[in-house]
């Protein structure tokens, strides 16, 4: 293929394995590993396509972005989630949207979002940053930091695709009985006890959350739900911040000292993030664990999504 066509790159790729190489191979390359917009305004005109991934990108494309890159046919993106891209202004300029989102057969081989659900699980419930923390301040004391025991435990997992099918392997496979949420399957079809949301939400003692950001679960997670939970119940979330509703989630995690949301995304999480309730509730030492959205960042989750994007992007210009 000609390198004619001029590839913006803005989420870091040089630790990635042969893949700077291959697009560069292909593309005229443009790099910005993690600019701002005014890093890159000047060069929307000129690009082709952009290369990116939400979970390392301060830069949305959206109707701005696009009205700028006059020249852009394709967004190629290292995710399943689209939320960082506005989908409707894409269809309206005609410009490919390439992602993972269909790409059943690679996605299936990665596993990372689902591990670090178990991870935020078991850190959450058996306090281990906290616990780390009051170490390094000098202080040996298990009191504060008792914690729950598997196979005593309910854990209810909304949404029973890719992820939600590893995460209730995992849990199951430590001892908790398990409830799932998915109106998309019927009982035949799922070894777990299928349930309607507000059931699950009144027996879970862990809520795992692995469903996509729709207008319908936007904001999901509110008030009336709320209302339904445990007192002492963990909610994880790995999927997208927007699911919940977070001025609610506040209060009910104020009210509720012994429930906890161990959370690696937040709302609106490109441009105000620090703004976000939750994120404030954790500076206030609530009961909130955080994590960076590096539920997919793991070196082979990384290796087998952005090069299995590269290659559509380089197909697509072929």
């Amino acid at each position: 293929m000609s390198k004619m066509y001029k590839l913006l790159v803005i989420t870091p790729i040089a630790h990635i394995k042969g893949l700077r190489h291959k697009l560069a191979s292909c593309f005229d390359l443009i790099e910005y590993p993690d600019p701002v917009f005014d890093d890159i305004r000047e060069t929307l005109p000129a690009i082709d396509s952009v290369f990116t991934n939400p979970n390392k990108s301060k830069v949305p494309i959206d109707r701005h972005f696009m009205s700028l890159a006059k020249n852009l046919k394709t967004i190629a993106t290292a995710s399943t989630g689209l939320i960082h891209i506005d989908m409707e202004e894409a269809r309206r300029r005609g410009v490919k949207v390439i992602s993972l989102t269909r790409e059943i057969e690679t996605i299936e081989k990665i596993s990372s979002t689902a591990e670090h659900a178990l991870a935020l699980t078991l850190s959450a419930l058996r306090r281990i940053p906290w616990a780390f923390e009051d170490v390094l301040n000098g202080n040996w004391d298990y009191e504060k930091f008792i914690g729950r025991q598997f196979d005593y435990l309910t854990v209810g997992v909304i949404g029973w695709g890719r992820l939600g099918k590893m995460y209730a392997r995992y849990v199951q496979a430590l001892g908790a009985k398990v409830l799932v949420c998915d109106p998309a399957y019927t009982e035949k079809q799922c070894p777990y006890a299928l349930v309607d949301l507000q059931d699950l939400v009144r027996r879970s003692d862990i809520i795992s959350i692995h469903i996509h950001a729709t207008p319908e679960n936007i904001g999901l997670f509110g008030k009336q739900l709320l209302y339904l939970a445990k007192p002492d119940v963990l909610i994880v979330n790995t999927s997208r911040g927007e699911i919940i509703d977070e001025p609610a989630m506040v209060e009910f995690l104020e009210t509720n000292p012994k429930a906890m949301l161990a959370t690696d995304v937040l709302a609106d999480e490109l441009k105000h993030k620090w703004g976000s309730p939750i994120f404030d509730l954790a500076k206030r030492g609530g009961n909130v664990l955080i994590t960076p959205h590096i539920g997919g960042m793991t070196r082979e989750a990384q290796e087998i999504a952005y090069h299995r994007v590269a290659d559509m992007l380089i197909e697509f210009f072929e």
